[in-house]
């Protein structure tokens, strides 16, 4: 939680001494203490943690409303900021000193017992500054391996902030989105082409997108090929972020919406802003080559994925490559945990510190025999369909008829309606 404090007015009798917020010309709306005391943090959750981004100032403050919302402040994390290269401390200007570090407090609601992992980090993080208001990555990473599965929720986010997992709060959310996200309605009719109705767009003229009747009548004239047009079902009712994926064209990274991949070139990606760009421009480059639209984002994007837990961050899946224990049963690592975590730090009952590891590249190709159906949560052998977006998401022939468009979960899960699948 990173509140936008006000600089002047932020305490509950303004201090002579605070800065005003036109002094660094700030580009979003403040709120006042008692204003972010107000918000009904305590209604969230009634166990957990409390990460609580907070002005040097603020302190006292801060223990009040943590303690208001049902929280004991029982840690606090230091974020050292360096310059953008890294090589140096960043100063930014304070009223008595220059400042160069910010503190996030760590709250804990001791009411009920919860599961986490202890001693995963130190306190202190080192980090560049990047993007105004932008904290470093690493809180979120220890945030994911102290409690990892968990339910996280993050109060003002940004675009800069979004993570996979997480639930996301903030009225600055899509400001980078809204930039090229325009209602897109037909060019030859003028209906709107709403989440759930299909588009086809142009591969030769740029911002040019048809409905269905639209197409069919250009089709049966003669006016169009079906190869000149992309096909878009257009089913997500949400922003869709394209992870381990950055735009060619304006570097934005992840890709939001629509992907569009060269196949002629390894490793090529537009937005669609930047596609529609590149057929009025005319590049040299990619004049002639084909691309294709990728809506949504398959689980892992070709990055090899095991059937495995790591035992260092217990992350499962694991991708890219998995590191096998040669003289354990069942004890493996993910590349990050391999490369980082001391082997005398992983040592257990069973693992020691002078036992080798294999590393495998590739997936072991194995057929279950059974599946898990999430429509009717029954092991189901023979035919089933797996979703292409999830790990570990099945539906037997009956729910995949029934419910593939329509199904509904009471708990946490990262399954969609609109996801796509294929029959195994």
């Amino acid at each position: 939680m990173d509140p936008p404090w006000r600089i002047k007015g932020g305490q509950q009798n303004d201090s002579s001494f605070m800065f005003t917020n036109s002094k660094f010309s700030l580009d979003y709306n403040t709120m006042s203490n008692q204003e972010i005391m107000d918000i009904k943090i305590e209604k969230l959750s009634k166990k957990g943690f409390l990460f609580l981004w907070i002005l040097n100032t603020q302190l006292n403050i801060a223990f009040e409303m943590a303690s208001k919302w049902g929280y004991e402040i029982v840690d606090q994390i230091m974020w050292v900021k360096l310059n953008p290269q890294g090589n140096n401390v960043y100063l930014s200007t304070g009223y008595y000193f220059m400042h160069s570090f910010e503190i996030c407090l760590v709250g804990y609601q001791n009411s009920e017992h919860v599961e986490y992992h202890s001693k995963i980090s130190n306190n202190v993080i080192f980090s560049s500054i990047r993007n105004k208001s932008q904290k470093p990555i690493e809180l979120y990473e220890i945030i994911e391996m102290m409690m990892p599965g968990s339910k996280k929720v993050e109060i003002f986010a940004r675009n800069h902030n979004l993570r996979p997992g997480w639930f996301s709060i903030g009225n600055q959310l899509g400001e980078t989105f809204q930039k090229w996200l325009v209602q897109i309605s037909c060019n030859i009719c003028g209906i709107s082409l709403q989440p759930g109705i299909c588009r086809y767009k142009s591969k030769k003229i740029a911002n040019f997108d048809i409905c269905q009747n639209c197409y069919n009548k250009k089709i049966s004239e003669g006016e169009l090929t079906q190869t000149d047009m992309f096909f878009l079902a257009n089913k997500a009712d949400e922003e869709v972020l394209h992870q381990y994926h950055q735009c060619n064209g304006c570097d934005q990274n992840p890709i939001w919406g629509a992907r569009f991949e060269c196949i002629t070139c390894d490793n090529y990606d537009f937005c669609e802003a930047c596609f529609d760009n590149l057929l009025i421009t005319g590049d040299p480059n990619h004049k002639d080559h084909e691309f294709k639209v990728i809506e949504l984002p398959t689980f892992a994007e070709g990055i090899p994925c095991h059937d495995s837990k790591c035992n260092g961050c217990f992350q499962k899946p694991i991708l890219g490559v998995q590191f096998i224990c040669k003289q354990c049963t069942n004890f493996s690592l993910c590349q990050n945990c391999f490369f980082t975590r001391s082997q005398t730090e992983l040592n257990g009952p069973r693992h020691k510190a002078d036992h080798r590891f294999e590393p495998i590249y590739e997936v072991q190709q194995f057929q279950k025999k059974t599946y898990k159906c999430q429509g009717c949560e029954i092991e189901k052998s023979g035919s089933v369909y797996k979703c292409e977006n999830c790990f570990g998401f099945y539906f037997c022939e009956e729910c995949y008829t029934l419910k593939k468009d329509d199904w509904k979960c009471y708990v946490a899960t990262s399954h969609k309606n609109y996801h796509t699948f294929i029959q195994i």
